[in-house]
């Protein structure tokens, strides 16, 4: 039977049992007719309590798996016939890893169901999904229930008497500013199961020892299809994960459905412990490749960009994003032939076979003369594109090839996919395919920046898997409305609340035109708030993305030319650090940006944390010091912080770390930022 090992990574399958450790973790089922049972689950070495009163199936499809009420079993009998575990080395999307695949037979309904997990070495941490195929129809439909008890994975660790944290992730963002909601929850003996919406939770017992998180690769709750009544289901007698992006219609004789992965990984400790768990697993499985970090100048934050959109004008564009320190212009909605994007979508047409081609009379020599400037300023296109939602992506194929011309052509790296309303299964696998086509049909030299700001799109965590996340759209011209109305702390707050769970580094965020902020004041701003961006200098807007996949959301042509080498400067500071924040773990510190307050990030390679990079805001805060807050696992009370400063001269300072790990911080000026290098002595 299978045994396969990789640096820390360990699988075995023989007749009874399955055997998979990774670092801290350990795990362990027996087989039985319904599939696999926990045996065993360890953090480094440390058995942690199961309940063995659990008799549902760890895995199973509401009406094929089960019976369609919830609990009373009987459950149908699987007989393994296959097993295999593979060594997958690195490729385009992920690190090395080790994987496991189980595949069972039910034949009275003619089902054939695989679960697969994976493995990466030096994460503590595995992956899990399910493949279904049936020749039956599931019994739910017959029972016209509003939600299905689909469980991808359950966990029957004992949780009485420990402490829940469930995190639920918002994109959307056209509609609101609040992208990470947190709830707590502690578990009794005998108390009834909770229903919880999110995509992850903290498992942690009330008086500190190993810790778990669990994580739903899945779109956010508001963007799933209506399929199970909640994510997580969790009591005393552990936690199911609900969910498999599969609805009963959906299950077919013919091809096997892949359901959504549940990710499991273990720690000891709690606080930054937990974040920093979950980040080695995601930069591990998502490692940030170089091509994909990038400054990209996008002139859409301006508006009026389709009266002015052809040839000359992106010409100079080009040439003024070089001058701001770009390293991408991307060429948003209006290059196309066909039309812009909306006379199409608000009438639900299919695209036509030449909508995707150069507009003639806006480029008559295509893109050449502006691949040709770009290379002579030593900045690369980057291009819009939204594939076609009206056929539900059935020609993705033919999407594909569209990009890969461009790309091929004119070396376009970088394509931002809008547009995405993700409806069926049909059409996510469609996406998918797009997805992986493009990043594979060019061996990895195109990524992908994928947009989360309207629609039914893949979220926050299934998008790292091809590149960046377009987060938000906000802006200073026109009425674009409280919610969309650009303020940089807001940008620097979103970008905070999200770090502490997804890589910055992974998600775009914008500055704005403060020339034209200045001009439309009166019009959609409070001029006589201290929080309007025109309070703000151009060093510090720019500044707030450093840490992040910096966004030029504006016109380059139209800022000042006096302002672009301002930008310059910092976004040079951006492409200084931008290999230490590809390999390192960064998160936020300080207080949550209000506006008012002090704030960073701290970024630091996981195995050598005594040095690394911190980066301090002082937003429009009336003390010029401050004791900034760091995390105690990092800044042990009694040491002293050498700081060197990389982004102003003679701002070097040594600091004693506090009892409560705080360090005393000086900054003259409000709306201000310091980018350290800190040596930990």
């Amino acid at each position: 039977m299978p045994c396969m090992s990789v640096d820390d990574v360990r699988i075995a399958v023989d007749g009874t049992r399955v055997e998979l450790a990774c670092g801290l973790l350990s795990r362990s089922w027996l087989l039985e007719p319904s599939g696999l049972r926990t045996q065993q689950l360890a953090v480094g070495g440390t058995e942690l309590p199961l309940s063995r009163d659990v008799v549902t199936p760890e895995c199973l499809y509401d009406g094929l798996l089960s019976v369609p009420r919830r609990g009373d079993g009987p459950y149908p009998p699987l007989t393994l016939h296959g097993s295999d575990v593979t060594e997958c080395s690195p490729d385009v999307f992920e690190g090395e890893r080790l994987q496991l695949r189980l595949t069972w037979t039910e034949p009275l309904q003619g089902i054939d169901i695989t679960r697969v997990w994976t493995a990466y070495p030096g994460t503590s941490a595995c992956v899990c999904y399910a493949e279904i195929r049936s020749e039956s129809v599931p019994q739910a439909l017959d029972t016209w229930k509003d939600a299905f008890d689909n469980v991808v994975e359950t966990i029957p660790l004992a949780l009485a008497g420990r402490r829940v944290t469930v995190v639920r992730f918002l994109a959307r963002t056209d509609y609101h500013n609040d992208y990470v909601a947190r709830q707590q929850h502690t578990v009794e003996s005998g108390s009834e199961p909770v229903e919880l919406q999110g995509s992850l939770l903290f498992l942690e017992p009330k008086d500190g020892g190993p810790g778990l998180f669990v994580l739903h690769e899945a779109p956010p709750d508001d963007e799933k299809r209506p399929e199970c009544p909640a994510t997580f289901r969790v009591g005393p007698d552990g936690v199911q994960v609900l969910g498999w992006g599969v609805l009963p219609h959906e299950i077919s004789p013919d091809r096997s459905r892949r359901s959504y992965s549940v990710a499991l990984g273990v720690y000891n400790g709690r606080g930054h412990a937990r974040h920093a768990a979950l980040r080695r697993y995601l930069k591990t499985r998502f490692p940030l490749h170089a091509n994909e970090q990038a400054v990209v100048a996008n002139p859409w934050g301006d508006g009026h960009c389709y009266e002015r959109f052809n040839e000359p004008y992106l010409l100079e564009e080009i040439q003024a994003a070089a001058e701001m320190g770009a390293t991408h212009y991307q060429i948003d909605d209006g290059w196309q032939a066909g039309g812009i994007l909306s006379d199409l979508t608000c009438n639900n047409a299919p695209r036509p076979p030449d909508y995707w081609d150069i507009d003639p009379v806006k480029f008559p020599r295509g893109f050449d003369s502006l691949h040709k400037r770009a290379q002579e300023a030593g900045v690369k296109l980057a291009l819009w594109f939204a594939p076609d939602v009206a056929r539900g992506y059935r020609n993705w194929d033919d999407d594909r090839e569209v990009l890969l011309e461009l790309h091929r052509r004119y070396d376009i790296g970088l394509f931002k996919i809008d547009g995405l309303r993700i409806y069926t299964k049909d059409a996510e696998e469609a996406v998918v395919q797009l997805l992986e086509g493009v990043v594979t049909g060019s061996d990895g030299k195109a990524r992908l920046n994928l947009d989360v700001t309207n629609g039914l799109r893949l979220g926050y965590f299934t998008s790292q898997r091809y590149g960046t996340i377009f987060v938000e759209n906000r802006y200073v011209v026109g009425k674009p409305g409280p919610q969309r109305t650009y303020y940089p702390w807001r940008v620097l707050r979103n970008l905070w609340q999200l770090s502490w769970f997804v890589p910055p580094e992974k998600l775009q965020f914008e500055f704005a035109n403060l020339a034209e902020a200045a001009a439309n004041l009166d019009i959609v701003w409070d001029k006589d708030s201290a929080l309007a961006p025109t309070n703000c200098s151009w060093e510090y807007i720019s500044g707030v993305t450093l840490f992040a996949s910096p966004l030029c959301w504006l016109q380059p042509s139209r800022v000042p030319a006096d302002v672009r080498p301002v930008v310059k400067r910092v976004m040079a500071l951006h492409g200084k650090i931008a290999p230490e924040l590809r390999t390192g773990h960064t998160f936020p510190v300080g207080a949550e940006p209000s506006g008012h307050t002090w704030t960073g990030f701290v970024s630091y390679q996981p195995d050598a944390p005594q040095q690394g990079l911190l980066l301090v805001y002082r937003e429009d805060h009336p003390s010029d010091r401050h004791r900034l807050a760091l995390p105690q696992e990092l800044f042990a009370p009694g040491t002293r912080l050498c700081l060197k400063c990389v982004s102003h001269p003679d701002s070097d300072a040594v600091v004693d770390v506090e009892a409560d790990s705080s360090v005393q911080i000086s900054i003259p000026s409000p709306n201000s930022f310091r980018l350290y290098r800190y040596d930990l002595r």
